[in-house]
């Protein structure tokens, strides 16, 4: 959303108010118009001396948690009192300029609160959570329990069958039908019919040579 700047009778009016062709301010001549983000950089070094330095005078001076924190709330107290000062509607400034001030000096605020809450929830979660390896319930079911085999049914047999209906083949055999199971001759009953024929052949043979002799003997 661009930005929106104030009423023309706003602006001529705070014109008039600053004046034309007024003196330098102190301190103008030496400000640097460098962006904020390079200043940064060029002054890490020097910024990084100044917290050593104040955290040795801390360190040296021995000051305890409780006083430094005490020090933080009065600090944080007076800071919150310029800001109230600070906050009111400056003439000639328009409400959404405003709102924006007091937005950004709300910032803070909003930060600390949070962090503040956040601490307090994770030391509350830590004095109630249970410990990290609870004992285990056996008679609770969890996901890697061995689950339980179907009980399909006729599973085991109670009984033999009882056969109520004939086979599928029995109407077109008749009853009594002889089938290929029942017409196959095993090897015993081969060698016995095969005997008998080879007796029967050699008896045959006997009367047939017994009928020729008595004819030759007999003669013309």
């Amino acid at each position: 959303m661009p930005h929106k700047r104030p009423k023309r009778a706003v602006r001529e009016s705070k014109a008039k108010e600053q004046g034309v062709d007024n003196a330098p301010k102190a301190g103008a001549a030496s400000a640097d118009d460098a962006p904020k983000g390079a200043l940064r950089v060029l002054n890490a070094a020097s910024a990084r001396a100044q917290f050593k330095e104040k955290k040795r005078k801390r360190e040296e001076g021995g000051e305890e948690p409780a006083k430094r924190q005490e020090k933080a709330v009065k600090r944080r107290k007076t800071e919150e009192g310029k800001e109230k000062e600070e906050l009111k509607l400056r003439p000639g400034e328009s409400l959404a300029d405003f709102n924006r001030r007091v937005d950004q000096a709300l910032i803070p605020r909003i930060r600390s609160s949070k962090s503040s809450k956040s601490k307090a929830a994770a030391a509350a979660d830590s004095a109630t959570t249970s410990p990290a390896f609870p004992a285990s319930n056996p008679s609770r079911k969890t996901d890697f329990d061995a689950l339980p085999k179907p009980r399909r049914l006729n599973d085991v047999a109670q009984a033999p069958p009882s056969l109520t209906k004939l086979p599928r083949n029995a109407g077109k055999l008749g009853v009594g039908a002889r089938t290929k199971a029942e017409g196959v001759v095993s090897m015993a009953t081969k060698v016995a019919l095969e005997e008998e024929r080879e007796r029967v052949v050699e008896r045959y043979r006997m009367m047939k040579e017994a009928r020729v002799q008595s004819k030759e003997s007999e003669g013309p």
